[in-house]
């Protein structure tokens, strides 16, 4: 049985994803699995071992459809072999959060949903419907 260790909530992206490794290989044209706030799945046609810090450069659509470019420093945390070339795990340095990366955190954590500013649109209570005895 596989225990699920994130805590953090993941999510799917659409677009060009650059990883650069730190010890100056070449940037690699990624594919990203999943993102979330503390990291990211990618899949990268080289292999690039656990422990080694990267720069990955995403490029996507933010929620009003304007091409945006996000930049993020991170560790790879595991690595392991693909028919379409190697799967990487990448913890961030720092959490994703609105301040230093808004587009990235609209998606992974888009926060509560809104509630109606009109009083008259909020849903009637509840009414528990009586208990007759038998």
């Amino acid at each position: 049985m596989i225990v699920e260790k994130r805590t953090a909530r993941r999510v799917t992206l659409t677009g060009t994803t650059l990883v650069i490794p730190g010890s100056g290989g070449r940037a690699l044209t990624a594919v990203v699995t999943n993102v979330s706030a503390t990291g990211a799945g990618l899949r990268v046609p080289e292999a690039i071992p656990p422990n080694e810090p990267v720069s990955v450069t995403m490029a996507f659509l933010d929620h009003a459809g304007t091409p945006t470019q996000e930049k993020l420093a991170g560790m790879v945390a595991w690595m392991a072999p693909s028919p379409k070339g190697f799967l990487i795990g990448i913890t961030w340095d720092q959490t994703i959060d609105p301040e230093t990366h808004p587009a990235l955190a609209a998606y992974v954590d888009p926060g509560p949903p809104a509630r109606s500013a009109r009083p008259d649109r909020a849903a009637p209570p509840r009414r528990r419907a009586a208990r007759g005895r038998q």
